[in-house]
C-alpha cells in the first residue's frame, strides 16, 4: 500500500512551495458578477415591459435567494482554502476539499505526496460523462489531471474522499438572519482507480484551476517523461 500523508490544511508550509495551483480568482468574479446582474435585472426588466406581476415577482424572489449563493463563491475564492495543488522540491500537496466548502469544519483533507510515490502524471480528456470513482458521474468536456500513483491508495486516502461526499453541511445564517445548510457539490479530486488520482482542471461546473495544465505537468517532471501522455475518453 502508498505510504501517504493526510494533513490539515492550515498546516501546509505555503513558504516552501515552487507553485501553488488554485481556483481561477478572476474569471471566477467576473463570471459571477455577470450572473449576478443578470439575475438583479431580471425582475424589473420584466416590469418594465409590463410582465405578469407573478413573473416579474418570481425573478426577484429567485435572485435574493441566488444572488447571495453567487457572491458567496466569489467571496470564498479570495480565502486562504482557495488552493487544489500546490508543488514542493520534496513533492505535492492535493487538497481533497472543495473551496466552496470552506465552511465545513476543519479536518485532514490536504493529502501529501512525495515524488518517490508518483509513478507517472498525465492530461485527461472527457468528452462524455462517464463513472468514475467514489460513486460519481465525471462531467462531459473535462480537463483533469491525472497523477498514477506508485501503489494503491490507502484505505484512509478513499475513507477521506468518502466523507467528503458525505459530510452534512454546518448550519449558518444568511439573508435576514435565515438559517440554511449549504453545500457545493463540486468535488475535485477522485479515484478513478486504485492507483490513480484525478484532479479536475477545467470543466463546465466550478473548475477553472490556473496556472495552465502544461506548466504544472512540467514542474511535477516525473522520471518516466510519462507526464508527456495524455489519455482521452471515447466520444
Amino acid at each position: 500500500m502508498l505510504s501517504v500523508k493526510i494533513d490539515y490544511p492550515s498546516a501546509i508550509p505555503f513558504s516552501q512551495a515552487s507553485l501553488v495551483c488554485r481556483q481561477n480568482r478572476l474569471g471566477g468574479t467576473i463570471g459571477g458578477l455577470v450572473m449576478v446582474i443578470v439575475l438583479a435585472g431580471a425582475g424589473p426588466l420584466w416590469r418594465y415591459l409590463e410582465a405578469p406581476s407573478i413573473v416579474w415577482g418570481a425573478c426577484v424572489l429567485l435572485a435574493l435567494l441566488v444572488a447571495p449563493m453567487i457572491a458567496g463563491n466569489i467571496r470564498s475564492l479570495y480565502r486562504p482554502e482557495n488552493w487544489t495543488l500546490v508543488i514542493e522540491p520534496a513533492g505535492v500537496w492535493v487538497h481533497l476539499r472543495s473551496p466552496y466548502n470552506w465552511h465545513f469544519p476543519e479536518a485532514p483533507t490536504a493529502l501529501f505526496l512525495q515524488r518517490s510515490e508518483i509513478a507517472s502524471v498525465r492530461s485527461y480528456r472527457s468528452r462524455s460523462p462517464e463513472r468514475v470513482g467514489v460513486s460519481r458521474t465525471a462531467k462531459a468536456h473535462t480537463t483533469a489531471l491525472e497523477i498514477e500513483l506508485a501503489q494503491d491508495a490507502t484505505e484512509e486516502l478513499v475513507e477521506t474522499l468518502c466523507n467528503e461526499r458525505q459530510t452534512k453541511a454546518p448550519e449558518r445564517k444568511v439573508l435576514l438572519g435565515i438559517t440554511v445548510r449549504s453545500k457545493s457539490k463540486h468535488y475535485p479530486v477522485t479515484l478513478p482507480e486504485t492507483n490513480v488520482l484525478r484532479i479536475d482542471w477545467r470543466s463546465g461546473r466550478g473548475d477553472n484551476v490556473t496556472p495552465a495544465l502544461s506548466r504544472v505537468i512540467a514542474m511535477l517532471d516525473v522520471p518516466s517523461q510519462a507526464s508527456e501522455l495524455s489519455r482521452s475518453s471515447p466520444a
